[in-house]
């Protein structure tokens, strides 16, 4: 009679045995790389997106800070004042090509006037002419009527009156009439 071993299949494995060529081994290879992979970017996206919410706040900082803020208020007076500039050329080159009578009179008294003098409005007749100028005090209205007078386009300059100006405008508001000297209003 013949023995026969129902159990060399399980005798034989004493130990486990990776076949690395079977497509079991290989994928199972590929998943855990995969999944590596996977877990590592996971991690890179919210170290990025801690770091982004770390940037906002100070960004926020920043914005919130009164310097920003008085950065930015200045920044915006800049720009109105430089379009103001780009405008204020644009018109008086359309008013130097239109050759109206006066002009070079105008340009003449705005050179002589203070800096921190304004003129607000010019009224020309034909033996003179009324001006209206803002002035921050009685100190710089008198110096605008010196330079007027040191101009030698009027025969007369007289100070009719000084009222304080708007609120907008602040200061004072100096109102001045002359007589021109013959043949300067032409």
């Amino acid at each position: 009679m013949k023995d026969y071993n129902f159990f060399i299949d399980y005798q034989k494995k004493k130990g486990a045995t990776i076949n690395v060529k079977s497509p079991y081994f290989i994928g199972a290879v590929i998943l855990l790389i995969v999944g590596a992979i996977s877990c590592g970017l996971l991690v890179a996206n919210q170290l990025m997106v801690q770091k982004i919410e770390d940037l906002k706040q100070e960004a926020a900082a920043v914005t919130a800070s009164e310097d920003f803020i008085e950065a930015s208020r200045l920044k915006e007076s800049i720009d109105a004042m430089n379009q103001y500039e780009r405008s204020a050329a644009a018109i008086q080159k359309k008013f130097d090509e239109s050759n109206v009578i006066g002009t070079d009179l105008i340009k003449a008294i705005t050179a002589k006037v203070p800096s921190t003098v304004s003129m607000s409005s010019f009224d020309m007749d034909n033996a003179g002419a009324n001006f209206r100028f803002n002035v921050p005090n009685r100190k710089a209205a008198a110096e605008l009527l010196l330079s007027l007078k040191d101009t030698g386009l009027f025969q007369e300059v007289a100070l009719n009156s000084i009222t304080p100006g708007s609120e907008e405008t602040g200061g004072l508001i100096a109102e001045i009439s002359t007589v021109m000297k013959a043949g300067e209003a032409e």
